[in-house]
């Protein structure tokens, strides 16, 4: 989780990039928003971002468009959103809808 940069974080709840906050009796949960979060990328934030992206080893962030993918360089990969969490989806292959004609010999 990354906080959004420039907070006062005495006294509040830190909030994150891509999360929400909910005050719960057993403690703060910052789960996932399901859009993605537009940040300009001139502006400060966006400078802020693009910095995290290349000094983690690991980026904290899964790109939305094919564009911030490469702005960032970072791979494009499909996911879903997965109790309050983004998980990479492995690409299955279609269903079949039909089935092939039956060949010589087969019942």
């Amino acid at each position: 989780m990354v906080a959004w940069p420039g907070q006062n974080k005495v006294g509040q709840v830190v909030r994150y990039i891509g999360r929400r906050h909910k005050v719960t009796p057993e403690g703060i949960l910052h789960s996932a928003l399901p859009d993605p979060v537009v940040v300009d990328s001139e502006s400060a934030a966006g400078a802020h971002v693009r910095r995290l992206v290349l000094i983690e080893r690991e980026s904290p962030f899964y790109p939305a468009d094919a564009d911030t993918a490469k702005a960032l360089d970072l791979p494009l990969v499909k996911v879903s959103l997965v109790d309050g969490e983004f998980q990479e989806t492995a690409d299955k292959p279609e269903p079949r809808t039909h089935k092939s004609a039956p060949k010589d010999g087969d019942k």
